[in-house]
């Protein structure tokens, strides 16, 4: 039986000056190092997911939609402080998802580019797209270890163009995103 309530513990919120985690198991107290921990439930303190949704009513080809970390919504030309993300370590980012949510899409494909602050937007590469100009139409892409990576500090918006064929508008309607990051 456990003889120590949580609320006991000292709270500490760097895992690297902590010897063992502690807990219950229904019959005894136990404790497990913290780098044995790295891969369960939330997905450890090594990942994080960054996520919103928009609605992408007007489109004009060509134009990048950055995503709106702060109102959820997306916003087009240059970025302003609500486009980017200060991440709080250095790390990288792994995956993009753009799916669609609400009313047919009316384009073939998604690009996903990059801005630093003070930089140029740069393309990150072109999503593979299931379902496409169709209700449901998700794109995604996959990043290399090396491929788009930030230390401590570093600030950067991530957004989407719309690829079009005929008389497509390039409209992708109601939208959720997911930023998939590992930190090093």
């Amino acid at each position: 039986m456990a003889n120590k309530k949580f609320s006991d513990f000292t709270l500490k919120t760097n895992s690297s000056n902590v010897d063992f985690l502690v807990g219950y198991d229904g019959s005894d107290n136990v404790r497990i190092a913290p780098s044995n921990i790295s891969g369960g439930g939330g997905g450890g303190t090594n990942s994080a997911t960054i996520h919103g949704a928009f609605y992408h009513s007007s489109n004009v080809i060509g134009d990048v939609y950055w995503f709106d970390i702060v109102y959820h919504s997306e916003a087009t030309s240059n970025p302003n402080y609500d486009n980017f993300y200060a991440p709080p370590r250095a790390g990288r980012l792994k995956y993009i998802t753009l799916v669609n949510t609400q009313t047919t899409p009316s384009c073939d494909g998604i690009k996903f580019y990059k801005k630093e602050i003070g930089g140029v937007e740069t393309l990150i590469g072109t999503a593979t797209v299931t379902n496409a100009s169709t209700s449901g139409m998700t794109a995604i892409y996959t990043l290399g270890d090396s491929d788009l990576t930030w230390s401590f500090g570093h600030y950067f918006a991530i957004g989407f163009e719309t690829v079009v064929s005929g008389s497509q508008t390039g409209k992708f309607y109601g939208g959720s995103w997911n930023l998939y990051i590992e930190y090093t």
